[in-house]
């Protein structure tokens, strides 16, 4: 099992931090620092911490914020399509490319895609830059003789389905990644959680699993704190970026307030 990034400096958290936390919220740390039961080395532990991973970078997803993006993977070499039938389309998905009549082992879709934010397209060996395709929803790709490009891309049973091209093609694709699982083993001191700032979510989400195999009747309020702690993250990170119109205080001359702003009236 692969491990997460190594560990660094900055707003990351570290592994073992999180676990610190973990133990601490649940009062494991009273008699040593590494805990009696929920330590690191605990057969449940990684799985506990990487469910947590799951849980807090698919909730920041669903809440606009972006994280762990990967940009400028090429697929290369897709051959052209089989058929020139309009009612055909080719796909690639995890297990290889189908040109409308056969199914190939290359190219394969990246094996740690969640879901494609952006895809480009251009000949193979063109030497050209990469041009945009439009993301097709809704009523899916229309039907279309296959032409030299292939236009449009639709996201579909976890597949990358397309119209054609009678030209072998090269895809740029910007996506989102799954953060790498941390391996059993792993020296959490040396292992960074891509998830800036998310501490207290991680740690919190790592105790409510150890509250569900307890039975702990705590589990509501430790669900809710964990979705205080990823909300905080996403007000910090997704909110800066509103535009709030402040309407300045308004100056006292003698007796009354200007245009209400003392009074919290705009009248």
């Amino acid at each position: 099992m692969a491990n997460a990034p190594s560990a660094q400096t900055g707003t990351y958290p570290i592994a073992d931090e999180v676990m610190q936390l973990a133990r601490a919220m649940v009062n494991d740390m009273l008699r040593d620092a590494a805990g009696r039961i929920l330590t690191n080395t605990a057969p449940f532990a990684i799985v506990y911490l990487n469910s947590a991973i799951r849980r807090v970078q698919r909730y920041f997803a669903n809440n606009g914020l972006e994280n762990f993006i990967k940009d400028n993977v090429i697929l290369t070499g897709i051959s052209p399509v089989a058929t020139t039938d309009p009612g055909v389309q080719v796909f690639i998905s995890a297990t290889g490319y189908f040109d409308g009549v056969n199914m190939k082992a290359q190219p394969v879709l990246p094996p740690d895609l969640i879901c494609p934010l952006r895809v480009s397209e251009r000949q193979t060996n063109s030497g050209a830059s990469y041009s945009p395709m439009n993301p097709v929803r809704g009523d899916g790709l229309s039907s279309r003789v296959p032409g030299q490009t292939f236009d449009d891309w639709e996201w579909r049973n976890d597949n990358l389905n397309l119209n054609g091209s009678i030209n072998t093609m090269d895809l740029k694709l910007r996506y989102e990644a799954s953060i790498p699982p941390i391996g059993t083993g792993a020296n959490l001191a040396q292992v960074a959680i891509p998830l800036r700032d998310a501490h207290e979510a991680l740690a919190t989400w790592v105790v409510w699993y150890y509250a569900l195999a307890r039975g702990s009747m705590l589990l509501g309020k430790v669900e809710q704190v964990a979705k205080e702690a990823m909300d905080e993250v996403v007000g910090r990170f997704v909110r800066k970026d509103s535009r709030i119109a402040y309407r300045p205080k308004g100056f006292r001359s003698g007796g009354g307030p200007i245009d209400g702003a003392l009074t919290g009236s705009y009248k």
